[in-house]
């Protein structure tokens, strides 16, 4: 009997250089290195955290992999590094950041290992992870409380919904499926294009 594909939320953000490309890059790695991207978020323009200094690009996707969590996570983190991603700050800037939020969604697994904990430990208090992760996961249940993804962004003090700006997804990457929840109104205006003017 073939091996089963286990369901997985991945948070992913970018806030340097061309960030839509970089995550249009990182979008169709994935595909083809870790399995096929059965959904995808709105893309959100957010303010940075941390130690970062530009807005960031974030978003969500449930991916189908036959991986197991840490190898899928190895994966990930190559697919960081050969979109130049480097590590010299925490929560620093950078061209692409890709996280294991949730792992099986019809038997949600905890995870808690040296190399990997799951679910990712921050992301109950994160409204640039919560609510993208709500366009296409709102009835996933974290498997430490017991409660909806949904249930927990209704319970997060947050202005993320006023202050967040949604993008228009590209339409050239294939497989994915978009949940009208996730239909924005419009692109970015031009002020805030990831291309330098001429």
């Amino acid at each position: 009997m073939g091996r089963q594909t286990t369901s997985a939320l991945i948070a992913f953000g970018s806030n340097l250089g061309n960030r839509q490309d970089f995550i249009n890059q990182a979008l169709a790695m994935i595909h083809q290195r870790v399995g096929k991207i059965s959904a995808i978020s709105g893309i959100y323009e957010t303010l940075p955290m941390g130690a970062a200094d530009q807005s960031f690009l974030n978003g969500a996707a449930v991916i189908e992999t036959m991986l197991e969590a840490e190898a899928c996570l190895s994966e990930l983190l190559g697919i960081e590094k050969d979109l130049g991603r480097e590590r010299t700050v925490k929560w620093g800037n950078r061209t692409i950041d890709l996280d294991i939020l949730l792992w099986n969604q019809h038997s949600p697994a905890t995870i808690d290992s040296a190399m990997l904990s799951i679910p990712h430990p921050h992301m109950l208090e994160r409204d640039f992870v919560l609510f993208p992760a709500n366009d296409i996961a709102a009835h996933w249940l974290h498997p430490i409380s017991g409660n909806s993804l949904s249930w927990h962004k209704t319970r997060l003090r947050s202005d993320f919904a006023e202050t967040a700006k949604m993008l228009v997804l590209p339409d050239h990457f294939p497989d994915y499926a978009v949940p009208d929840a996730a239909v924005p109104a419009a692109f970015l205006p031009a002020s805030h294009s990831d291309h330098p003017a001429p």
